[in-house]
């Protein structure tokens, strides 16, 4: 007998889900909502339905050259209803969630999206960056505060390390590298990015 729920993100790979926050949002086009839909429904066994409004946080819009989209997918079975969110954006033309990083892996979809024209030339720029990672991959803090009073923007040397958390003595976060113009020419996560690098983090507004 075929299990009435599904979930819809375990069947979609490229779905997971997003943050609970204040939404900046705005309404589909007919189009994009289609397509959104569409995507749904070709990975789906059950009766279900998408609600989405593309995102318009400053920080997005700065930093990547894709949309990002708010997508509440609700599944329907016999006396069941479920709802599950998630953040997509369209990468080669397909609606999809970047995955978020849990091991040292580089990140190239991350960079591909970037806005060409988004350097890192300053700590105010970076701390723009940082703001489009909390929308992208808030730091959780379901069992506790621990990661989240990790956070923290260093420089160190042409590469700015994004601290998301600890990791055993160490710590874990995204790794932007930089050329001499600002460009970002490589993008990554690490698990291991020493305690005691001998950095005094950015300091905040």
């Amino acid at each position: 007998m075929k299990n009435p729920y599904v979930s819809p993100l375990l069947l979609m790979a490229t779905l997971l889900s997003s943050p609970t926050q204040a939404l900046a949002a705005q309404p589909l086009t007919s189009e994009e909502k289609q397509i959104i839909h569409q995507a749904v429904l070709e990975k789906e066994t059950v009766d279900i339905e998408t609600e989405a409004t593309r995102r318009t946080d400053d920080a997005l819009a700065r930093v990547f050259s894709t949309p990002f989209y708010d997508v509440t997918i609700i599944q329907h079975s016999d006396n069941h209803t479920q709802e599950e969110s998630a953040l997509l954006t369209n990468l080669d033309g397909q609606m999809v969630e970047l995955k978020a990083p849990t091991t040292n892996e580089p990140l190239p979809d991350l960079h591909r999206i970037l806005n060409k024209d988004f350097q890192i030339k300053s700590p105010q720029d970076a701390l723009l960056l940082e703001e489009a990672l909390d929308i992208l991959y808030p730091i959780r803090t379901t069992f506790g505060n621990e990661d989240l009073n990790q956070k923290a923007v260093l420089e160190n040397g042409n590469q700015w390390l994004f601290i998301r958390g600890a990791f055993f003595e160490d710590l874990k976060g995204f790794v932007f590298t930089t050329d001499a113009s600002g460009n970002i020419t490589d993008a990554s996560y690490a698990l291991r990015i020493p305690a005691n690098l001998p950095i005094q983090p950015i300091k905040r507004p």
